[in-house]
């Protein structure tokens, strides 16, 4: 392991702009952290903005209003993932709300896999649908879209993904992409699906509307900026409102305070339980769950323990067979693949996450049916995985996705051509210093700080998430107090930094080095207990304390 690594093997980075006399003022230091994110204080007031500037949203209301107006049949299509449910949810409930009872179909991973299809615009025929509402979906489905028009089924898209070359030829897109004049960060579905509602509604939501697009927003890792920050902000609020609906039993049941929720509770103990019934089942029981409760919530829980499980044993011998490979080669391989007929589809993505945040490379997870392979990937911020696959669309059936998360379908008689495609691919294009695990810290704090007025002005900055991370300080040279390992096998590291009280998670394994001075890379947040405030230290990250060297960030 080369020198200037942590004892976990993470090449720390400190951003040039950090101003050391700033460290020790909270005010100052919180505005510094808004600053560099983008974040602006003044969204928070009023964030949410005019939902009939997005485009095809007064085309999309109206035909709506005419739909209620006249009592016809209404089909929603949504996804299998947990901003389409939310997303479903919501425009169902409007919809109920006047009155109609929408036809709901949410797709199934496996059965149906992603998007609108002339099959599923047949089911809607059937049932005498006239009006058709696509929500976190809809923008790539050309085919199906003029499928419904020729048989006289009208067709609302909302969605927030990629926009194709081709866009469908439908009765209304609701789409920000499709208005260069909407600002970034763009909306997730179930936020489109919300402006929808605002418009529809002018204005006038309820708060588990606000909880729900809330919920897909996190769930579907979007930059927690401007519209996004502020209806993840509505969001929380409202959620704190709910007492007896089943989205407040879901939490309840997930051992979260109600009144304390965060957007960490959101992002990772329920958006999981609502992915959970996509990724292992069926979405539906996601969506029954959320809107009526009962049973659905109990089999959600059970779902998610099963999709944890499942998760966890194969993780652990994906990381064993890593560890395995490159203990004795020269250069560990640049993409980490594994396909294996065992992996489930539902959880093949959340695979190829952790495996790329563990060994700092970009991951391939697939599964095999047959001759056909699909996979999901994850990358690095260095590699552009969706574009990496464009340049190996001649061994793929299918692909897409973003800059750091990929899907792609190929003939398992190519697999082992497109790994090495892959492989020469990221080589030629990213140097071996960043495909090292990474900590971008924010800021220096000298030892001395006091952390609870620091903590307690960072709860300015939340909610906190993708594009807006709760900040990482730098601790020098500090001494651990009264350390010792907890938890199962001793895995994390219990201790007292500067009188705080600190937890490292997984980080038991070096106690013995904590004996000496060190260096910690930490975040600090506020423990309340009947009635008492403390800072609470939370160790991300040690190394033994030098001057070493530590790369700047431009």
């Amino acid at each position: 392991m080369p020198d200037n690594l942590s004892l976990t093997g993470k090449r720390w980075v400190l951003p040039s702009g950090w101003r050391a006399e700033d460290s020790g003022h909270p005010d100052r230091l919180t505005e510094y952290l808004a600053g560099i994110r983008g974040i602006d204080f003044a969204d928070d007031r009023d964030g949410l903005g005019d939902p009939f500037a997005m485009h095809g949203m007064t085309e999309a209301v109206e035909r709506i209003r005419r739909a209620i107006d006249h009592g016809e049949r209404v089909g929603i299509f949504g996804d299998y993932d947990c901003d389409g449910i939310t997303a479903t949810a919501l425009v169902s409930r409007a919809l109920a709300a006047e009155g109609l009872t929408p036809i709901v179909r949410l797709p199934h991973r496996v059965q149906d896999g992603y998007g609108l299809r002339a099959a599923i615009v047949d089911e809607f025929l059937a049932q005498d649908a006239k009006l058709l509402i696509t929500v976190d979906s809809g923008i790539t489905a050309r085919d199906a879209v003029e499928h419904a028009r020729s048989r006289g089924l009208d067709v609302i898209i909302t969605d927030h993904h990629h926009v194709p070359a081709a866009i469908p030829n439908a009765y209304a897109i609701v789409h920000p992409m499709l208005k260069p004049s909407i600002p970034l960060p763009h909306p997730s579905g179930a936020g489109i699906a919300y402006q929808l509602i605002r418009a529809l509604k002018d204005g006038e939501v309820a708060p588990l509307d606000e909880a729900l697009a809330m919920i897909g927003t996190v769930a579907d890792v979007m930059e927690l900026k401007g519209v996004n920050r502020a209806v993840v902000r509505k969001g929380l609020k409202a959620l704190t409102q709910l007492h007896d609906e089943p989205l407040a039993q879901l939490v309840i049941q997930a051992g979260i305070h109600l009144e304390k929720v965060t957007s960490q509770d959101i992002a990772y103990r329920i958006a999981p339980r609502i992915n959970a019934a996509g990724r292992m089942q069926d979405p539906a029981l996601a969506l029954k769950a959320i809107l009526e409760g009962g049973e659905a919530l109990a089999v959600l829980e059970h779902l998610n323990d099963e999709r944890q499980n499942i998760t966890s044993a194969l993780f652990k011998e994906l990381l064993a067979r890593w560890k395995a490979a490159t203990i004795s080669a020269p250069a560990a391989p640049v993409l980490y693949a594994a396909i294996d007929a065992r992996f489930p589809e539902g959880v093949m993505g959340l695979l190829a996450g952790k495996l790329a945040e563990a060994t700092g490379r970009p991951s391939m997870v697939g599964t095999v049916r047959g001759e056909l392979c699909t996979a999901s990937l994850r990358s690095v911020p260095a590699y552009h995985v969706t574009e990496g696959l464009g340049r190996c669309q001649d061994l793929l059936l299918s692909f897409g996705g973003h800059a750091k998360a990929a899907g792609c379908s190929f003939l398992q008689k190519n697999g082992a051509a497109l790994i090495t495609r892959m492989s020469r691919d990221i080589a030629a294009r990213v140097n071996e210093d960043e495909l090292i695990p990474t900590l971008a810290i924010d800021a220096e704090l000298p030892p001395t700080t006091p952390f609870l007025p620091i903590a307690s002005a960072l709860a300015r900055l939340q909610p906190f998430g993708e594009g807006n991370a709760e900040p990482l300080f730098l601790l020098r040279g500090i001494r651990i107090e009264s350390p010792r390992r907890v938890g199962t096998d001793g895995a994390h590291l219990q201790a007292r930094i500067a009188g705080a009280k600190a937890i490292g998670f997984r980080l038991g394994r070096f106690m013995e080095q904590t004996a000496s001075p060190v260096d910690a890379v930490c975040k600090i947040g506020i423990d309340t207990w009947n009635g008492r405030r403390e800072a609470q230290v939370v160790v991300e990250d040690l190394r033994v304390a030098k001057e070493a060297t530590m790369t700047v960030k431009p």
